[in-house]
């Protein structure tokens, strides 16, 4: 590596056409002056240069993105009311999924956390004859004998329970208790 005095990268700036002479069909991009601009510089919001200089500056500079606002415009006003939305929400979805690892951690590791899962799904269920309960075999293993037939389902999810009854179909999803509890909390 060189020793070589540092010198800040400083876009290139474009130089109009003088009214003189106008025969320059493809403007030229000058560096600006040493010690930033001229007295006689433009205004903020002097008009845009030739389209087609920008384009060829763009891609060459790889500065201005598709999307950047044309010069001269402000940048979009911050509407505080759907910032605060859009943060909330976001806040309610990290805590759902906060709430599901520490549930589905809770039922791997403890058989009372599925039979407890098992009984709110029945209960919920109504009073209907219960067909089977459908869970995860792990899970399955993990709970005592039961009054109701027992189903190991490898499709479900650890902690995930289906009550199969007279009237249908009831599913306690761990993504679903969760998103209950998070409600909940939030209404509380």
């Amino acid at each position: 590596m060189r020793d070589e005095p540092f010198s800040p990268y400083l876009p290139r700036k474009y130089a109009p056409p003088s009214p003189v002479d106008p025969s320059p069909v493809n403007p030229s991009p000058v560096d600006p002056p040493p010690g930033g601009e001229s007295e006689g510089s433009a205004a903020p919001c002097a008009a845009p240069p030739d389209p087609a200089f920008a384009r060829e500056q763009a891609i060459d500079d790889e500065t201005v993105s598709a999307e950047a606002p044309p010069p001269c415009q402000s940048p979009p006003a911050f509407d505080e009311q759907s910032i605060w939305q859009a943060t909330r929400a976001e806040a309610m979805r990290l805590a759902t999924i906060a709430c599901a690892r520490a549930l589905g951690e809770a039922a791997r590791s403890n058989a009372d956390v599925i039979a407890r899962f098992v009984d709110d799904a029945v209960t919920a269920s109504g009073a209907a004859a219960i067909a089977r309960v459908r869970l995860h075999p792990d899970d399955a293993g993990m709970l005592p004998p039961q009054p109701y037939a027992l189903h190991p389902d490898g499709d479900l999810q650890r902690g995930d329970v289906y009550v199969e009854n007279t009237d249908g179909i009831l599913g306690a999803s761990i993504d679903a208790r969760a998103d209950l509890l998070v409600k909940a909390a939030e209404l509380a």
